[in-house]
């Protein structure tokens, strides 16, 4: 009889249990469904909301990022070009000083060779000099004509 109570006692428990959900669901049933379809109303809005901020945000950092890269491409083509202009000047400042260049060495050598020719008319000069015993007045004159050459 023990173990008949036992089961007697489990079918009780789970009557009872059952009764007490009938309860639950009569006092509390339509407040528990009231309450679920409220809460989904809210997720469904808040999902919409935050596909509707994604969307938005999205669309703002695109254009944004459009934006920047236009802006990009331009200061890119703005620095080419200034570069270009840079890179001509400068090649051609680069030519006008070769050929400034060219004429200051030839300028240097014409005066060397001016320079050769009078200093070879000095030595024939003072060769003259030294053989035939010249007199100041002479000297003078040959000084005074050796200047008047390095003048030109």
């Amino acid at each position: 009889m023990t173990e008949n109570t036992g089961i007697t006692r489990v079918r009780a428990d789970a009557a009872d249990e059952s009764s007490m959900q009938q309860i639950r669901e009569i006092l509390f049933g339509e407040q528990r469904r009231l309450t679920a379809e409220h809460l989904a109303r809210i997720e469904s809005r808040l999902s919409e909301q935050d596909a509707a901020l994604r969307g938005l945000l999205e669309e703002r950092i695109g254009s944004a990022v459009q934006g920047l890269q236009e802006t990009l491409a331009s200061e890119g083509e703005r620095q080419r070009a200034a570069l270009g202009d840079l890179d001509q000047a400068l090649r051609s400042l680069l030519l006008d000083l070769e050929q400034r260049l060219r004429k200051v060495d030839d300028d240097l050598q014409d005066s060397h060779d001016h320079l050769r020719q009078s200093l070879a008319a000095r030595d024939e000069a003072l060769e003259a000099l030294q053989q035939h015993g010249v007199s100041r007045t002479q000297l003078a004159d040959a000084l005074e004509s050796l200047a008047r050459q390095l003048r030109t």
